[in-house]
């Protein structure tokens, strides 16, 4: 692993967003090392802090070699609905104090039950989300992303309090746009 500036600056401004507004989504293209930013970000983190990781199955590996490499101490679990479902009432999970999402565009339909499972995991905690595409189909996508860790109606965002109204005007500033 080579520590290159932009993943060290990556890490100053993420830190500062989650110190902020309890919640930070590190989006990125493929293979610029999202993974490791958020290693990096973990070791700014509180040493005795809990930290957990929720991963597509197939990257557990990888995310368990790289903060043990990091010598970050976290749980790594499968995001995969049945088993947010066995650790949501964990009592490690319920008191972590950061969650790192890996591929949370995965979770960007707030009516799936994988959604809402995590949902209830990420209640009062710290959220990292890990994405290369944070956007998918529409802005509700990342609006949804948003509510894993800021309230849509009581946001920190200066000059976006109320969330669902910000995006809602949006939505429809483009399909209006369409329509013409």
């Amino acid at each position: 692993y080579l520590e290159l500036s932009y993943q060290k600056n990556a890490v100053i401004k993420s830190k500062d967003i989650l110190d902020t507004y309890n919640g930070v989504i590190l989006a990125d293209v493929v293979g610029l090392g999202k993974t490791y930013i958020s290693a990096l970000l973990a070791t700014q983190l509180p040493p005795d802090s809990k930290k957990i990781v929720i991963c597509p199955p197939l990257l557990i590996d990888n995310w368990d070699r790289t903060l043990k490499g990091f010598n970050v101490v976290a749980s790594v679990y499968s995001g995969a609905s049945q088993i947010l479902a066995k650790i949501k009432d964990d009592s490690f999970v319920e008191n972590a104090e950061y969650v790192f999402i890996d591929e949370a565009h995965r979770f960007r339909n707030e009516e799936t039950e994988s959604f809402k499972l995590l949902h209830e995991i990420c209640i009062d905690k710290k959220v990292i989300l890990v994405t290369a595409t944070p956007l998918n189909n529409t802005l509700k996508d990342i609006l949804s992303q948003l509510k894993l860790f800021l309230r849509p109606r009581g946001s920190k965002i200066p000059g976006v309090s109320n969330l669902q109204s910000f995006f809602d005007s949006r939505i429809n500033r483009i399909r209006k746009a369409k329509d013409t």
